[in-house]
């Protein structure tokens, strides 16, 4: 993986199943302009569905001790229900059904403030040889960096830290920024204003992103 979009993963019964979370910052090289909002950008749906690949990858490298890594294969089918904006955060679920050293057969979601926009269906991907692709020392390591399970209830951790869609931000966020002005944003060191009170005081989210 020389590319990575999981930046944590709060779930993870090895082989089996799991969940994670992807930011969606400044820092995404696969940002774009929506083709339905025009003040908005958006994260290419395609690196969403990436983002489900490798959550299911790691599981299987969790189980096979960085073994053997997934690659992509052949999904039955996928479904794109919206887009995902900068500032958002995505949570990332997938299933194992079976798992040998031949391939994986799994399936996903992706949603975001509880709202489903992406759905892969019974995907198959064949698993190959670590050593083949990455050092597993590597590879190990950077699992143990991201791996890093919510102490509690998965309910209260959705709930507490992601904004609830019926919360009404500020016009001035990152939600608001254009294609035009993205590039003088990187100048903030924050992703999201969550409250403005004028003269007041300001509340803001980072989300940290592990490459």
């Amino acid at each position: 993986m020389n590319f990575h979009f999981v930046d944590r993963i709060i779930s993870l019964e090895p082989g089996k199943k799991a969940i994670g979370i992807k930011h969606v910052t400044p820092s995404d090289f696969y940002l774009m302009p929506s083709t339905r909002f025009k003040d908005k950008i958006t994260l290419m749906g395609s690196i969403v569905g990436e983002a489900l690949g490798q959550l299911c990858s790691w599981c299987v490298i969790k189980a096979t001790h960085a073994k053997f890594r997934p690659v992509a294969g052949i999904v039955s089918q996928a479904f794109v229900y919206g887009e995902v904006f900068l500032g958002d955060t995505i949570f990332l679920e997938i299933e194992i059904d079976k798992l040998d050293e031949e391939a994986v057969n799994w399936s996903g979601k992706a949603s975001v403030n509880g709202q489903t926009i992406f759905q892969v269906v019974a995907s198959v991907g064949p698993c190959l040889e670590m050593e083949d692709f990455n050092d597993p020392k590597e590879v190990l390591h950077h699992l143990q960096l991201i791996d890093r399970p919510w102490e509690g209830d998965l309910a209260q951790y959705h709930e507490n830290f992601f904004i609830h869609p019926e919360v009404n931000l500020p016009p001035f966020s990152f939600n608001s920024l254009t294609s035009q002005n993205l590039q003088a944003s990187s100048i903030l060191r924050y992703d999201r204003i969550t409250e403005i009170k004028p003269q007041q005081s300001l509340t803001a989210q980072k989300q940290l992103s592990i490459l």
